[in-house]
């Protein structure tokens, strides 16, 4: 088990067993992030990566039910779905950096 299993709920798990080949991440959002203020639908992250934001988790009220209007704060930490291979595309547009082709 990677020690990033060990902080993952059981359901977790459960659910990515259920999902195949879709798995679900935790991104936190980088302090220098060019998606701070902007909407989940400006930054287009499903559209440019395949990935999907399905929570936003925030002090002290987490976001469940992430839409497309709703705004990315500093300190976020963004409920993802998505293919693995999908992600280092996301990561990299979370940061400012150029996705490159989505997969």
């Amino acid at each position: 088990r990677r020690s990033s299993d060990l902080e993952r709920p059981k359901i977790v798990e459960d659910l990515e067993i259920a999902l195949g080949e879709l798995t679900i991440e935790w991104v936190a959002v980088p302090d220098s992030s060019p998606a701070i203020g902007k909407t989940l639908g400006e930054c287009g992250f499903r559209a440019k990566t395949g990935v999907t934001v399905i929570a936003i988790l925030r002090d002290p009220e987490p976001v469940s039910g992430a839409q497309p209007d709703d705004d990315i704060r500093r300190g976020d930490t963004l409920v993802t779905v998505g293919k693995g291979g999908q992600y280092a595309a996301f990561r990299r547009l979370l940061a400012g950096e150029d996705p490159g082709p989505s997969s």
